[in-house]
């Protein structure tokens, strides 16, 4: 009820008395100058906020160890792919090379991408720890992954 009559009340005040409930892309579009549906096409949506917050991530692993080949490069693009879905970042393009993975994805801005990284570096290094236990040997222990470099995207 508290949320209904907060809606009504925005609408009574912003727009006129006899309008009817108008969507909320026909509402940005009121305030965007000379818009159009295809700008709202590349933003994301939440409860309250448009966004478009997408990021080129690269990341490698420790040393630049050449690990990331054959079942191990399937096995980390597959496990990118569910951690992406689970955190609901949308990835747009994924490239995993013999020493680094470049990623660019959109994260919501509820999602720090800090916090996004952590997660799933830490998630990947476990899964691959866990499934290639060769890789446990001394070079690769600890730590598979080291600090990657975040470039945003505008």
């Amino acid at each position: 009820m508290i949320l209904q009559k907060g809606l009504n009340k925005v609408r009574t005040s912003s727009f006129r008395q006899n309008d009817t409930d108008v969507d909320v892309r026909a509402r940005m579009l009121l305030f965007l100058p000379l818009a159009s549906a295809d700008v709202l096409v590349r933003f994301r949506k939440l409860t309250h906020v448009f966004y478009k917050c997408e990021y080129h991530i690269v990341f490698t692993p420790k040393y630049r160890f050449r690990i990331l080949e054959g079942t191990i490069k399937l096995f980390v693009e597959q496990n990118i792919q569910l951690i992406s879905e689970w955190k609901d970042v949308k990835m747009e393009e994924l490239n995993v090379q013999k020493d680094h993975v470049h990623l660019l994805c959109s994260i919501p801005p509820k999602i720090s991408i800090f916090e996004f990284m952590g997660t799933l570096k830490g998630k990947l290094a476990m899964k691959v720890f866990t499934t290639y236990s060769d890789l446990n040997r001394k070079p690769y222990w600890g730590i598979i992954f080291g600090q990657g470099v975040i470039y945003k995207h505008s």
